[in-house]
């Protein structure tokens, strides 16, 4: 179906809370279609992992590595990273990296230039099935992370709580991946370096989130559970409009706050 995107207006704060079973225990404007920043890093990691599930890619394969990448704007134009955004971390050009460290980088430091490294790997027609067999009606991934001269052109990645709680599902429930896959997503989730949700958890329990922020829009998307390979992950995505990157976690926090007494019990 047609999706349009919201854009700039009114501060918006939207959320959906799945239980354990993947039912709405609570919601608020869950079906609002936004920019999905890094959070999109999420489909990469499912698309990623159902290949493996399948035979198609081996979380060992080793993978020569660039940081630049080819835009989908067309005409050949070549995208490097912007200073800012920039990974320090990242292997330098022609160097060698597993699938398996890639993955860690796009999702324990945010990495763009993991994340479009994968992207070729997987290409798009797997990303398409991977949006279909998860019934993702209002995710799009059009572009790569940090294409500048595709967003330009009206290339955005989106989605929505509702997808995006349904993504994080997929990755932690054990439903939808083998064990072992959904061990290993649920360990590099694990590492995420910018929690917003998972601070206002209780002491002890197991989480994983992942996160997303460009200006206009701050999201996290959280799953929790009583341990790490505990079969009841609950999931929390939360995505806001109109607030900077400070006041965006204040609002997310305050959402997991208010949320707690419906995982308390988890």
């Amino acid at each position: 179906m047609p999706v349009s995107v919201a854009g700039a207006g009114e501060p918006l704060v939207a959320w959906v809370l799945l239980d354990p079973a993947g039912a709405t225990v609570s919601e608020q404007d869950a079906d609002v279609v936004l920019p999905a920043a890094s959070t999109i890093k999420l489909l990469v990691l499912l698309a990623l992992l159902r290949g493996v599930d399948d035979g198609t890619v081996a979380l060992d394969r080793s993978v020569t590595v660039s940081s630049s990448t080819v835009s989908a704007a067309g005409g050949g134009i070549v995208v490097r990273p912007d200073p800012e955004d920039a990974d320090p971390e990242f292997p330098r050009d022609g160097a060698e990296a597993t699938v398996a460290a890639l993955a860690g980088m796009m999702i324990e430091r945010s990495s763009n230039e993991a994340t479009n490294v994968l992207l070729d790997l997987l290409g798009t027609a797997r990303i398409a099935d991977t949006v279909e067999a998860a019934g993702l009606s209002r995710t799009v991934l059009d572009r790569k992370l940090g294409d500048v001269p595709a967003q330009r052109a009206g290339l955005e990645n989106r989605s929505s709580p509702s997808d995006l709680a349904r993504t994080m599902q997929s990755l932690v429930s054990g439903r939808t991946l083998t064990a072992a896959s959904t061990a290993f997503a649920r360990a590099v989730l694990a590492r995420q370096r910018f929690p917003h949700i998972a601070r206002e958890l209780p002491p002890g329990r197991w989480w994983g989130s992942k996160s997303g922020w460009v200006p206009g829009v701050v999201h996290d998307v959280a799953a929790f559970a009583t341990a790490p390979d505990a079969d009841d992950a609950s999931v929390l995505a939360v995505c806001t409009r109109g607030f900077d990157e400070t006041q965006g976690d204040a609002v997310i926090r305050s959402v997991g706050s208010v949320l707690r007494s419906c995982f308390l019990a988890v």
